[in-house]
């Protein structure tokens, strides 16, 4: 008698210890879900505050990262939101209405996919503003850049419809307390998504900043070359025979819309935090697409682990733009301090200068 009641009271002191691990492990993830949450609402709306008081902000360049805040701010909603509803409710909310659970989940992974392409589109921009300045102007204008943007979201969205299908789903996974990508449904379509949805636009992405690296590198060395022939042939260059940054080329336009494009200090803080950016989103998003990808099993706090770091991209990015754009700087700092900036044109400028 003795034995079983130190046996039951060995039993109940293991569940009582467990139990009490998983509410501190519950805890913890609640409150670094509320903390990215704080964070990336807080820093997305500086973004787009920024763009608002900032003059040199309002131009074409600019309007992906207005995107990317907006694409950023809604999956904080949708996937942060329902996890702290998810956690305070024991998953009751979500079980009970699995329509909710499952379209939330589509919408979170169709939008993360939207701000990878966004980023894409954005070091796609640069690139051709940088290195193909003489078509720049024909190929991104006011009315072009919309069609650019609503496409990033209309692509991601179709990447993601096949789940609506059949062809993969969604479903409730208690590890987070939301409806998640269920990867291991269809193996097919998850190779198919993380090919179109991550890593096409990562490609697009490299090889942007490979052809700029590899466009201001040639070019430096153009100028070095043509400084050099001059002092040794002792001739003056004139001014058209300086060679542009744009693969080569050298132009005499007559009328400003068939000059190129010329490269400021705002175009080369851009493309930096584009840089910062996607290297962080490829970094984030690399031991969850290890894991989808994978045929080994991995822990549970291994999966939970991966999949909040794949979502502090949507936290970080506000941060990353303020760190490396002194443009973005200021407005933040003059939202903090409550002063009221020169708003001029509310309207989006080509970039002519």
């Amino acid at each position: 008698m003795w034995l079983q009641n130190s046996t039951l009271h060995q039993i109940n002191s293991t569940d009582s210890i467990e139990k009490a691990t998983g509410e501190k492990s519950t805890a913890l993830y609640l409150s670094v879900i509320i903390l990215l949450f704080s964070v990336g609402f807080i820093g997305n709306v500086l973004i787009l505050s920024a763009v608002y008081l900032q003059k040199k902000l309002r131009e074409i360049g600019y309007a992906f990262s207005c995107n990317l805040a907006i694409s950023d701010i809604c999956v904080l909603v949708l996937s942060d939101i329902f996890i702290i509803v998810g956690i305070g409710s024991d998953g009751e909310v979500l079980l009970n209405h699995p329509t909710l659970c499952k379209m939330s989940s589509y919408l979170c992974l169709a939008i993360c996919s939207c701000s990878i392409w966004n980023i894409a589109m954005g070091s796609l921009h640069s690139c051709i503003r940088i290195c193909f300045r003489l078509q720049y102007h024909k190929i991104f204008t006011k009315n072009t850049v919309g069609l650019f943007l609503i496409s990033t979201w209309l692509f991601a969205f179709i990447v993601l419809s096949p789940t609506l299908f059949g062809w993969g789903n969604h479903v409730y996974d208690p590890l987070y307390y939301y409806c998640v990508f269920n990867y291991k449904a269809s193996k097919s379509y998850t190779v198919f998504l993380v090919a179109f949805g991550v890593i096409v636009p990562f490609l697009i992405t490299a090889c942007s900043f490979i052809m700029i690296i590899f466009n201001v590198v040639s070019s430096r060395i153009t100028v070095r070359q043509s400084l050099n022939g001059s002092r040794h042939k002792k001739i003056e260059v004139q001014p058209t025979e300086v060679p542009a940054m744009c693969w080569g080329e050298r132009y005499a336009a007559s009328s400003p819309r068939q000059q190129p494009a010329r490269i400021n200090s705002a175009d080369l803080r851009l493309l930096r935090s584009f840089l910062f950016i996607a290297l962080y989103m490829i970094t984030s998003w690399l031991f969850l697409l290890v894991i989808w990808l994978s045929t080994l099993d991995f822990s549970p706090n291994q999966k939970i682990v991966a999949m909040t770091i794949a979502h502090t991209h949507c936290s970080i990015n506000g941060l990353l733009y303020i760190a490396t754009n002194k443009y973005f700087r200021k407005a933040a700092i003059q939202i903090v301090n409550c002063k009221q900036g020169k708003s001029g044109p509310k309207t989006m400028k080509t970039q002519n200068s």
